[in-house]
Formats: structure tokens, C-alpha cells, sequence
């Protein structure tokens, strides 16, 4: 139980310092951008979708190699206990599929909306 309370904990700490710089001010940049002819299209749909769903796959992403890193851990500091080295492999396994799954999609993803010009 208080494994899995640090691992879901560790996760969320990564992640909210992972999006603070989302969350960010601006500080002028998109006035420097627009000087040297960076030019949001804020209005094409395409690009808001494009841009929504290439954060999104990012995050899994992020989450996935998490978990594999992780597992490596927990399997390195199993010492010879059958049963932790065992849910550090299924957990390892997991997420490796998941980050394959999730790289993937991201590759379909990019060529379709290359593709409808976004």
C-alpha cells in the first residue's frame, strides 16, 4: 500500500513540474515571435488540434517513461526477491508496450495532420 501511495505521488510531483512551465506567463514572447515573423494561425482548427493532441500524447509519454524508469529501479533493488523482480518485469513490460503504443500514435497522428496541411 505504501509503495503504490510514493509511486502515485512521485508521478504527480513529476508532473506538475513538468506543466508549471505550461502554465507560465507569456513575458512577451509572442511579441518577440511575431517581430521575427513567428505567426500564431490560432484560428485554424487543424493546427488548435493538432497542437492539443501532440501535448497529450507528450504527457503519456512523460508518464510511460516514468514507469519504465521506475521498474528498472524497483527491479535493480528487488535483491533477489522473486516476487518484486517479477512485478518490476510486468511493470517494465507494460510501460515499454505502452510507450511503443503511445510513439506510434504520435507518428500517426503527425502525418495525418501534415497531411490536411496543418
Amino acid at each position: 500500500m505504501f509503495t503504490k501511495f510514493k509511486t502515485i505521488s512521485v508521478i504527480l510531483v513529476l508532473n506538475v513540474f513538468l506543466l508549471l512551465p505550461v502554465a507560465a506567463k507569456d513575458y512577451g514572447l509572442s511579441q518577440t515571435g511575431k517581430a521575427i515573423g513567428f505567426e500564431s494561425e490560432s484560428g485554424n482548427i487543424y493546427t488548435i488540434v493538432n497542437k492539443a493532441t501532440s501535448a497529450f500524447l507528450g504527457l503519456l509519454a512523460i508518464i510511460f517513461f516514468t514507469l519504465t524508469v521506475w521498474a528498472g529501479v524497483r527491479w535493480m533493488t528487488a535483491r533477489g526477491n522473486e516476487e518484486y523482480s517479477k512485478k518490476a518485469k510486468e511493470t517494465l513490460e507494460a510501460s515499454v508496450i505502452g510507450l511503443v503504443i503511445i510513439l506510434a500514435s504520435y507518428a500517426l497522428v503527425s502525418f495525418v495532420f501534415k497531411w490536411l496541411g496543418a
